[in-house]
């Protein structure tokens, strides 16, 4: 693992020449099977090793290998965010996601890109389907009882600076933004846990409704959930109540018209008793005035 070390030894390089960074994030450093790590290219790679094509256990050693010299070179006191985790899918599809966060003590940050939607440099984005959608939720919620803690980090990434090309059909930035945030609540919300969202990069500030509206809701509290996420009865929407308000997502392609249980005030500050579902929505209510 000369390779490896050599690598780390850079990395660690260049945090003490930056000291402001707080870390490093590691980018397609936990793939989980030879068919994945061979999609980076244009034909199956060879492992230089042993001369015939990489296994899936030689790529999740490897990952494993790199991960934990860079760990050791960095020390405890330095994020080191291995980005892959693509979505609940992949996640739950195997054990290997897992099975690198175990063998790498030293991982203190995790982060989910394609958890909500897929609409990446493509031509054709689109949202993901309802089960693959719960199934990300529930991830969320794995993460969430077995990852974090008050050092730790969890980000899932929703890309709404995105190629008008990349988005899904006749969606707005907003409505990816609030969409993937109130998802994320459904499955974290633990305050003192490091559990993040994050809605693009420094692109968006070429959409100032939307750079705006990202702005909002970073110093927006709802408290701690007071309960797991429920399925509304006869509806693809599904609902999680917190101690200052409710968050509602359907991800479903039907509307639909849910009452509420009390009077909430919408992010605009108006009273409402019921509110309209539209397909791919998120909604944040509030039990109190912002």
């Amino acid at each position: 693992m000369e390779e490896a070390r050599a690598l780390a030894a850079k990395v660690e390089a260049w945090l003490t020449q930056y000291p402001a960074f707080d870390g490093v994030m590691v980018d397609n450093s936990m793939k989980y099977s030879a068919t994945e790590f061979d999609g980076g290219g244009n034909a199956r790679s060879i492992n230089p090793r042993t001369g015939t094509y990489w296994t899936d256990a030689d790529v999740i050693n490897g990952c494993i290998g790199v991960l934990n010299a860079i760990a050791n070179a960095i020390g405890p006191n330095k994020i080191l965010l291995p980005n892959g985790m693509w979505n609940g899918s992949t996640f739950f599809a195997n054990n290997n996601y897992r099975q690198i966060i175990a063998a790498v003590s030293g991982i203190n940050a995790l982060m989910s890109e394609g958890a909500w939607s897929q609409s990446y440099a493509s031509g054709n984005g689109r949202w993901v389907s309802e089960a693959d959608w719960l199934k990300s939720v529930n991830m969320l919620i794995w993460v969430q009882n077995n990852f974090l803690n008050s050092q730790r980090y969890f980000i899932s990434f929703m890309p709404a600076d995105t190629a008008d090309a990349d988005m899904p059909p006749n969606t707005t930035r907003e409505q990816l933004v609030m969409f993937g945030y109130c998802s994320h609540l459904l499955g974290a919300g633990i305050v003192g846990h490091h559990n993040l969202y994050y809605g693009g990069s420094n692109e968006l500030i070429k959409y100032p409704s939307v750079l705006s509206l990202m702005r909002t809701l970073r110093v927006t509290d709802i408290g701690n959930p007071s309960g797991d996420y429920y399925q509304i009865a006869g509806t693809s929407t599904y609902t999680r109540d917190f101690v200052g308000g409710k968050v509602l997502v359907n991800p479903s392609a039907t509307s639909y018209q849910v009452s509420l249980s009390q009077t909430y005030k919408n992010m605009n500050g108006q009273p409402v008793t019921s509110v309209t579902m539209a397909p791919h929505t998120g909604v944040l209510l509030f039990a109190r005035a912002l």
